[in-house]
């Protein structure tokens, strides 16, 4: 897919983004923003990727922080996923069908009172 830079922010779960990184396409960019963990990223799989940047906060962002410093530093669309999803299927294929028709994609919550046209919430999101 071209143009796309997946980012994932990161606190504390070697575990989880290990099994992220196992279910990425080879060669797809990314984005790791470490949002100040006292458990590093899994550093060696990270190198182990082309096209992977490391970007470590200077201090707590939290999701949404550290989402926007991964978006802040792409120069393309991106896909944000957390730390501990694990994709499967043919989710490639649906994303790039999807892409050029809708500028929102991911894990949709509807019939929320505070957010009564829906959002997509953090799990999974274009």
């Amino acid at each position: 897919m071209d143009n796309l830079t997946v980012v994932v922010p990161y606190r504390d779960n070697r575990r989880a983004i290990e099994g992220l990184l196992d279910t990425l396409p080879e060669g797809l960019p990314l984005v790791v923003v470490d949002d100040c963990s006292t458990v590093a990223p899994p550093v060696t799989a990270l190198e182990a990727r082309p096209s992977t940047r490391l970007i470590r906060l200077e201090e707590r962002g939290y999701f949404s922080g550290a989402v926007n410093a991964g978006i802040a530093a792409c120069e393309t669309d991106v896909l944000v996923l957390n730390q501990d999803v694990r994709l499967q299927g043919d989710w490639w294929a649906e994303l790039e069908e999807l892409r050029g028709e809708f500028a929102c994609i991911g894990d949709g919550v509807m019939d929320h009172p505070a957010h009564p046209n829906g959002y997509v919430q953090g799990t999974c999101m274009f």
